[in-house]
């Protein structure tokens, strides 16, 4: 557990000179440096240097949402530590900010999955933001995640969303989660350098009954090599957009893109019209196959094409070996 308790063990290491402090430090597991560095201001002094390098890191709030706090995990997964009972003392959230921000104190230290929790959904989550932003910016601190989880219900402010993604490092940062994002706030940081660093894109909801307008552009997301969105609607262009974008790609085999939740703007001729546009096999679609909408597109890759499936309320593409069309188009997912 992540505590501001000294332990003995912990007290001899301090009364250690300075340089063999650090080869302690360099010596212990990644979770081991993590408790070392929460410990106090000296400790931290000492050990920012060291990298730390860990699976997940969840930003928690308790279900009243009376205070935050953070649980590492390591890469097995077999491991990890709280800060919880010294957050939960503290409660104005100044502890599990510090906490958060101490982690990448070294430049080198990065976590492969950070979940973030409700923190834009109420009064002192939002305070929680701010403090991390001005934190962050006083301490010239990135947050290096290769993957990011938000929960960003009934986050009304567009400015310190972006102010808060801004924080992260685009040069790590390749696969973006965002739960219950309003359009608005999509647009908004689908504008920074770190959302066109991302390669994957998930926008899902949780809360069916309460979900904002989730009606984006989709401009911005067109570098994007997989992603799985719920949008409100699309139009026949923003799908021909979305196809011609993709058949050009580095693909390759089994890559999957999907817009669901949604409904079609444009008419079934215009959609239809618009698919014709692609090149693709003489017959597109097999005699026995009933259904018009599955399209059948080649990628400028010879050896790929591009499956294009309007069917419902989901738009789904996937990316299969160019072969001549079997009798059921299923055959080719």
């Amino acid at each position: 557990m992540v505590t501001t308790r000294k332990s003995a063990k912990l007290s001899k290491w301090e009364r250690l000179p300075v340089e063999l402090q650090q080869q302690v430090l360099g010596s212990l597991d990644n979770l081991d440096r993590l408790q070392i560095r929460q410990v106090s201001k000296e400790m931290l002094s000492v050990s920012e240097n060291i990298p730390i390098v860990t699976h997940s890191i969840h930003f928690l709030t308790t279900p009243k949402n009376k205070y935050f706090w953070l649980n590492w995990t390591d890469k097995e997964g077999q491991r990890s530590i709280t800060n919880r009972k010294e957050c939960k003392k503290e409660k104005n959230g100044s502890l599990a900010v510090k906490s958060l921000l101490n982690f990448f104190a070294c430049r080198f230290s990065k976590v492969t999955q950070l979940d973030i929790d409700n923190i834009f959904e109420i009064q002192n989550g939002i305070d929680t933001v701010e403090r991390i932003i001005a934190e962050a910016h006083t301490r010239n601190i990135r947050i290096r995640a290769e993957e990011v989880c938000l929960n960003l219900l009934n986050a009304v402010s567009a400015p310190l969303v972006i102010q808060f993604f801004e924080l992260f490092d685009a040069d790590v940062l390749k696969t973006l989660k965002l739960v219950d994002p309003p359009g608005n706030v999509v647009d908004a940081i689908s504008e920074t350098v770190q959302f066109r660093s991302c390669s994957k894109l998930s926008i899902s909801s949780a809360h069916y009954d309460s979900t904002p307008s989730q009606h984006y552009s989709l401009r911005n997301m067109l570098h994007l090599v997989d992603f799985r969105i719920r949008r409100d609607q699309y139009t026949a262009q923003e799908l021909f957009d979305l196809v011609q974008s993709y058949r050009l790609k580095p693909l390759k085999k089994g890559d999957r893109l999907q817009i669901y939740h949604t409904t079609k703007s444009s008419t079934e001729e215009e959609i239809s019209n618009v698919l014709d546009a692609f090149p693709t096999e003489p017959n597109p679609r097999p005699p026995s196959y009933t259904r018009n909408d599955i399209r059948v597109i080649y990628m400028v890759d010879p050896e790929l094409q591009l499956i294009v499936d309007t069917f419902g309320s989901s738009v789904c593409m996937c990316v299969t070996e160019r072969r001549p069309l079997s009798t059921s188009l299923l055959d080719l997912y």
